[in-house]
């Protein structure tokens, strides 16, 4: 044997025999199965989600105190990092923040420029307020509500954007119905919950085309809205991802529950 650069002889049975660099393989071995076990604990923790709500505010701490950063709307895929205190940790499209846990759901929703499909399910329920308001104010320019309806549908395609109530620059959920209006005549309010006053109520058996369908996002909150073009469709500005799209009034859609109310004849 050899130590240190000197040749000699030791009794056997105090020495124990090794492969070359086994010792050092073996620590690499280890550091390379902790490494591992770490990446995957951290990828098990982060899971791929989507909004179940509409004005979904992701903020910036766990907290309804923090600053909002953007809102999200039903469909919206996010990534889920983590919980705490009833929030979860999302990202989407590269901002990271806080949503209120009740509006996020782990897995995905099917969005198609047909319709959109909830993994959601509930009873269905409706609101059936018989408020009125005068604040409609219809022309003489006939239009009924299959005009609306079919004016509607020609604007499927047209992108999201919060605030806008133009086809140059894209249509919140308000500002589609308002435009949709007001190209056929019709002056009607700007804001979901205020739309949701216009026209007289509708039973969900008597609707019709042209319809406004006012979908609730809480108690008596009104958060989105849309156009009912009949045979269980309406269309409506979805989101930032989906743009104008036409949906079934089925599944979440209903379950959230809604007003309908009728402008046009």
């Amino acid at each position: 044997m050899n130590i240190n650069g000197t040749d000699g002889y030791m009794y056997g049975q105090y020495i124990s025999r090794t492969q070359a660099g086994s010792s050092a393989e073996a620590t690499t071995a280890q550091a390379t199965a902790s490494n591992a076990a770490a990446t995957s604990s951290a990828a098990s923790a982060v899971k791929t989600g989507y909004i179940t709500g509409n004005n979904v505010r992701l903020r910036s701490g766990p907290s309804s105190q923090t600053n909002v950063i953007t809102e999200l709307y039903f469909g919206n895929e996010v990534t889920i990092t983590g919980s705490t205190n009833g929030w979860t940790a999302v990202s989407y499209n590269g901002s990271n923040g806080y949503v209120y846990g009740t509006y996020v759901q782990e897995g995905t929703s099917i969005v198609t420029s047909g319709s959109v499909t909830a993994t959601t399910s509930g009873t269905a329920s409706t609101n059936t307020s018989t408020s009125t308001s005068a604040s409609t104010t219809s022309t003489s320019s006939g239009k009924t509500g299959n005009d609306i309806a079919s004016f509607a549908l020609t604007l499927v395609g047209s992108k999201y954007c919060w605030g806008g109530a133009d086809p140059s620059t894209g249509f919140d959920c308000s500002g589609f119905v308002s435009y949709v209006y007001k190209q056929n005549g019709y002056t009607i309010n700007r804001v979901a919950a205020d739309q949701a006053s216009n026209g007289t109520h509708v039973d969900p058996a008597d609707l019709q085309p042209g319809d406004i369908l006012c979908f609730y996002s809480g108690n008596d909150y009104i958060g989105h809205v849309g156009i009912y073009i009949g045979d269980g469709k309406f269309v409506h500005s979805c989101n930032s991802s989906t743009g104008v799209i036409v949906s079934s009034l089925s599944g979440y859609y209903v379950t959230r529950g809604y007003e309908a109310r009728r402008v046009a004849a």
